[in-house]
């Protein structure tokens, strides 16, 4: 018996339009698993007034965990005695019982299914900020799309043609951009430039069809050299399927937080003039099947920067660029240099806090912490590269009496003076 069907047994008034929500997301997701998250939720939702408990009361409480192994004779048991036996048991309704049951139901699907309203803004979803590409370091390119749109992908394979001849080994592909986009055309063909041709990118499967969708890759590859990826909790949909794939075909980097796994394609079904049901009907898989749903992708160093400064720093940088936001500048300090030119740096900055004016140094200077910490990581890795070939003799003698110091090179030519 389900649990619509217990609940009709025990109460006699009807709620039509809730039901509709229940039979839509039974068409989603498996039926045993709607009737089952129906009830338990329902239990965790239903508005029962609190009482006053001793501590050891509140101790053998039973956890809402726990209601996930409470089979489907006890949940109707449940219903059956708080219909009898409750103090206000007038207020538990049919129409009650499913308001709390998709109450609850909502909550655990999360960003699965939800309710918007109709015909909303379509501009109060635009992002505040542009596709940005810049050599942000000698060798180092910074590049950031937000939308994927083919204008966006066009300016990045024009990008990506002109660094081999700007010598530009490293890419730091900037994926944090926070837009609600699940156009996933748009992730193949911004995929396009890093895979091979005919390679198999993702499919996107539905419960109501056998055969998936499937995405190929249509171009050669524009790009083969080194590539860091940067996601968070933040990534478009777009964007953590464009991760997900490079991870899975490229030698990359994944750096930042873990995605929430909106990977998936939805779907709205109108419930009056007002309102609407947006739920997940498709989702991506990646070749090899697997799902990120819900999961998402954890990378594999772990970095940070507070949405708010991201946020700031992406509005910022499409016209102050990104290097302001990267290297720090440090401020002038009196040295041997100064001493020997008769300069004396810090006395601008003196003067200045003495008559109680500002400077550029007062202020914490905004910064991308993970995009400094994706260069620190390079610089790393650049490093013990190069030890690893010097203890392997690979180094030349000749790039090793390049990188001895002039004051020794000064000495040997005094000595044969």
């Amino acid at each position: 018996m389900g649990l619509a069907t217990g609940a009709d047994s025990c109460f006699k008034s009807q709620a039509g339009m809730n039901l509709f929500f229940f039979s839509s997301l039974s068409r989603i997701f498996p039926p045993r698993l709607v009737r089952r998250r129906l009830a338990c939720a329902l239990l965790l939702t239903l508005a029962l007034p609190a009482r006053s408990y001793g501590e050891a009361d509140a101790a053998s409480e039973v956890k809402p965990e726990s209601l996930e192994t409470l089979s489907q004779s006890q949940l109707q048991e449940v219903f059956r005695v708080l219909n009898r036996h409750y103090i206000e048991n007038e207020t538990l309704n049919y129409e009650a019982l499913n308001r709390a049951a998709l109450d609850g139901l909502l909550r655990r699907l999360s960003f699965g299914a939800t309710l918007v309203r109709r015909n909303g803004d379509p501009d109060s979803d635009a992002p505040a900020f542009s596709f940005h590409e810049e050599v942000i370091k000698p060798g180092i390119a910074y590049l950031r799309p937000v939308t994927f749109e083919p204008k966006e992908v066009e300016a990045a394979a024009k990008a990506l043609r002109r660094y081999p001849g700007e010598e530009i080994h490293t890419l730091i592909l900037d994926l944090r951009a926070p837009v609600r986009i699940d156009e996933f055309g748009r992730a193949a063909a911004f995929l396009d430039l890093f895979t091979g041709r005919n390679q198999l990118l993702f499919k996107i499967q539905k419960p109501s069809d056998q055969r998936a969708e499937l995405f190929l890759s249509k171009k050669a590859r524009l790009w083969d050299g080194r590539l860091v990826v940067l996601v968070d909790r933040e990534s478009s949909s777009v964007a953590e399927t464009v991760a997900a794939v490079l991870d899975h075909y490229v030698d990359c980097l994944t750096m930042g937080q873990p995605t929430q796994g909106r990977t998936v394609q939805y779907q709205e079904v109108a419930l009056d003039e007002e309102t609407a049901l947006r739920f997940a009907s498709a989702e991506v898989l990646l070749p090899d099947d697997r799902s990120l749903f819900r999961k998402g992708i954890t990378p594999r160093l772990r970095a940070g920067t507070s949405p708010q400064r991201k946020r700031r720093v992406f509005e910022q940088s499409a016209a102050k660029g990104m290097q302001r936001f990267v290297f720090d500048r440090e401020r002038p300090r009196l040295n041997e240099a100064a001493l020997i030119a008769g300069d004396d740096p810090e006395l601008d900055y003196h003067l200045a806090k003495s008559a109680g004016k500002p400077t550029p140094y007062d202020k914490t200077p905004l910064r991308d912490g993970m995009v400094q910490q994706a260069l620190e990581t390079l610089l790393a890795v650049d490093f013990f590269q190069l030890e690893a070939k010097a203890e392997s003799g690979e180094v030349e003698e000749e790039q090793t009496e390049e990188e001895e110091s002039p004051a020794a090179g000064a000495q040997e030519e005094d000595g044969a003076d």
